[in-house]
């Protein structure tokens, strides 16, 4: 069976790629493309809006995943299944019961993220409705708050996706692994 590619998607496709290349040329610098801060794509769920920081992105593709056992204490609402891409599992996610919203309806498009020292050896892809834009913006003030809300230069106010903060209570707790502290039996 061969499928025909939706044009919409690979000129988006193609957008990200050439964003994201030029986000690593200039991975060292504070100021990206003569913008200040940093990219940031605007995701849809549903109808609700918010933010995800373009360096927590691995690959942006069409949504597609197998069913698979929930581990107990895992989030049986936001774990849809598993995604394999090249040689790895990913466990795919619907943010919108993690952010308080009800399950989507339409997850059409799925995000695979980096991995991180907060989800050690747990890779992760988040559901969207639908990537709407690809803006520069200052997530890490967001952060820095820890409310989670970014000012956009319209003056407008949007969420922002944290994926080290949001996904860990998700996971089943034996999931995550927090080093013990150094002792003096320990120490190097």
């Amino acid at each position: 069976m061969t499928t025909v590619p939706d044009p919409f998607f690979q000129a988006f496709s193609t957008r990200i790629l050439r964003e994201r290349t030029a986000l690593l040329a200039a991975r060292d610098d504070s100021v990206i493309a003569g913008e200040s801060g940093h990219l940031a794509v605007v995701l849809a769920l549903d109808e609700a809006r918010f933010l995800l920081d373009v360096r927590h992105i691995l690959r942006v593709s069409p949504a597609s995943w197998s069913p698979m056992p929930i581990t107990p204490g895992a989030r049986s609402d936001a774990i849809r299944g598993m995604h394999g891409y090249v040689s790895d599992l990913y466990a795919v996610f619907d943010p919108a019961p993690l952010l308080g919203l009800s399950v989507l309806q339409a997850a059409n498009v799925m995000l695979l993220l980096r991995s991180s020292p907060v989800r050690i050896g747990a890779r992760a892809a988040l559901l969207a409705t639908r990537v709407v834009d690809i803006i520069p913006v200052d997530v890490s003030a967001a952060a820095a708050d820890g409310d989670g809300m970014v000012r956009l230069a319209d003056g407008s106010v949007m969420g922002c996706i944290d994926p080290d903060r949001l996904l860990p209570p998700a996971y089943a707790p034996s999931s995550f692994h927090t080093p013990a502290p150094l002792t003096e039996d320990t120490r190097p």
